[in-house]
C-alpha cells in the first residue's frame, strides 16, 4: 500500500502497521498466559521446530533483500524491516524453546 505512495501516505501507513504489530504482540502474550495457565494439551514441537525453521530462513531471505534495498530511508522498508527482524527473533525463540 505505501509504495508509489507520498511520504505522508507512506508514514501513516508504517504508523498503522506498527499499532498492528504491537496488537499481535498483545495477543499473542494473552494466548501465552492462556495457555501457561489452563489445561491445554501441548502442540508437537517437532512440528513447530521443522516450521520456524523455514520461517527462519524465509525470513532472513526478505531480510537481506530488504537491506539491499536502495530505499533504506523509507517508512514502508525500515517498517518492513522491524517486522522482519522481529520474525527471525521470534523463529530463533521458538526453535530454543
Amino acid at each position: 500500500m505505501a509504495v508509489g505512495g507520498t511520504l505522508i501516505q507512506k508514514k501513516r501507513i508504517a504508523k498503522r502497521a506498527g499499532y498492528f504489530q504491537i496488537i499481535l504482540a498483545i495477543i499473542g502474550f494473552i494466548e501465552v498466559l492462556r495457555r501457561f495457565f489452563g489445561e491445554e494439551k501441548l502442540p508437537d514441537f517437532s512440528t513447530m521446530i521443522l516450521v520456524s525453521i523455514f520461517a527462519l530462513v524465509a525470513n532472513g531471505v526478505c531480510l537481506y533483500v530488504l537491506q539491499q534495498s536502495k530505499n533504506k530511508e523509507d517508512a514502508h522498508i525500515k517498517a518492513s524491516m522491524i517486522f522482519t527482524s522481529n520474525d527471525v527473533i521470534i523463529n530463533l525463540g521458538v526453535i530454543v524453546a
